[in-house]
């Protein structure tokens, strides 16, 4: 038993053209089973058509009894109605779900949303301006602890497929014991799609496009929520976001996924530091990314304000970087094997303690493994991020030309009070293929004088 959304977990919206695919049954979707303590069963092989956007109650499951090419498919209708309040911002238009205050247990399972003829996706937001602004100064608990404001909410989504949508399949905020389960998240941010009169591929948009909300076109969206499980779930085909955003999220584990395609990265965690919001620090934490698979994307993993991070048992091949880090802590890459690093295996600005074994880095296409990058805006390092703790070791590293350093700068010549020093560095038992044979610790010479500096390079094979 369970019960739909009163928007808080809509299936829903955005106004573009409509018109019905065919299918071997149309039939309109039953709003009037949509209550509370009821499992609502859909037909198989059967296409449902909406009206509006589907309003779930608590204590509701929505499940379709078809599978595979029989699976029950919802789809906007001719005369979709978009029940939405704009929000300021240029053409585009969000629904504004209002969420009941005891929200809880919704299931839906088994059912193919097609976003072709309307925009389609599972909504569950509790403040919508809140949860598009990862830095909103918040001062509030529940900001604050990363708590959601729902207790024990359970939402489960499952064997779904979600695809054809501009902003994103999936969009939960402030809620518990989420479970999203072998589900086919795909065709996210359509090229076609019309911003301000262009498409966006005229924009050619790039990260900080003239689109601003580029950065909101994931597979699963996730803001201030706790107990996450998502598994065996494919993204395939994101244009210019991520698979999965994590925004101030605690307790999450993502395990057997594959991403192919996304501009982004397979998973991204978003926050702030202390000097980006008040004095108020908004981070994920606790986050483990096991046995994946990714191909053709920009980074494995993007880490902003992330503290106890596991990457392990996973593979990649064709991506800019590996992890691209900012302002994290306790960061674990285990166990991995990437190929056709098209830049360095480690981006990194901001962050302390790595520990990084068994890898297999193959194809680095850069000179060094990791890239310091600098930012003259970025303010002084802050007194927490001057303890690195960088442990890199029996791992094998591979150049496609001759390798330089372990670590090189980004910006060379900045002043190095904009980076933190890299104390208790250290780089021991691996193996560095197709490097030079002065191959060394650093590429630049300042980052050894530097009198904050504490490492060491030990028990390697470099040939």
């Amino acid at each position: 038993m369970t019960k739909l959304l009163k928007f808080g977990l809509g299936l829903v919206v955005f106004a573009n053209s409509c018109f019905v695919v065919a299918s071997t049954i149309v039939k309109p979707f039953p709003y009037d089973l949509l209550q509370s303590d009821t499992t609502i069963l859909l037909d198989a092989d059967t296409t449902y058509t909406l009206e509006k956007p589907i309003e779930m109650p608590s204590r509701c499951t929505l499940k379709g009894q078809g599978d595979g090419l029989s699976k029950t498919k919802l789809i906007a209708g001719k005369d979709f109605v978009a029940t939405y309040e704009p929000i300021h911002k240029l053409d585009l238009a969000f629904i504004m779900p209002v969420r009941q205050a005891e929200l809880k247990n919704i299931t839906i399972e088994n059912l193919e949303l097609d976003g072709s003829q309307d925009e389609l996706g599972i909504i569950a937001y509790s403040d919508f301006l809140k949860r598009i602004n990862c830095g909103i100064n918040t001062r509030g608990k529940t900001w604050v602890i990363g708590q959601p404001d729902l207790r024990d909410s359970v939402f489960i989504i499952k064997n779904c497929d979600i695809h054809d949508v501009n902003v994103q399949c999936i969009g939960i905020s402030d809620c518990t014991e989420i479970q999203i389960l072998n589900s086919h998240l795909y065709n996210v941010g359509h090229p076609d799609f019309i911003f301000q009169g262009k498409t966006l591929s005229e924009w050619h948009l790039n990260n900080g496009g003239p689109a601003w909300y580029w950065n909101y076109m994931h597979g699963v969206y996730l803001t201030r929520c706790q107990h996450v499980f998502l598994t065996n779930c494919v993204f395939d085909t994101l244009e210019w976001g991520s698979g999965i955003d994590l925004t101030g999220c605690h307790n999450v584990t993502m395990s057997g996924c594959s991403f192919e395609n996304v501009k982004q990265s397979a998973f991204y965690l978003g926050g702030t530091g202390v000097y980006g919001n008040g004095g108020i620090p908004i981070e994920c934490k606790d986050i483990d990314f096991n046995h994946f698979a990714c191909e053709n994307i920009g980074v494995v993993g993007m880490l902003n304000s992330g503290v106890n991070v596991y990457l392990k048992n996973g593979i990649a091949n064709n991506c800019q970087f590996a992890v691209s880090v900012n302002g994290s802590n306790d960061i674990k890459i285990w166990d991995n094997t990437f190929t056709d690093i098209k830049q360095a295996f480690i981006n990194h600005r901001h962050g302390n303690i790595f520990s990084i074994f068994r890898n297999n880095v193959l194809g680095i296409q850069s000179k060094v493994i990791w890239e310091r990058g600098g930012d003259y805006n970025l303010p002084p390092v802050l007194p927490s991020e001057k303890a690195y703790g960088i442990l890199i070791a029996d791992s094998l590293f591979r150049f496609t030309s001759s390798g330089q350093a372990v670590f090189g700068l980004g910006h060379v010549g900045t002043d190095l009070s904009k980076f933190a020093p890299f104390n208790q560095a250290r780089f021991a038992n691996n193996r560095v293929e197709n490097a030079r044979s002065d191959f060394k610790l650093f590429n630049d010479e300042k980052i050894l004088k530097d009198p904050r500096g504490d490492f060491k390079f030990d028990g390697n094979k470099i040939v």
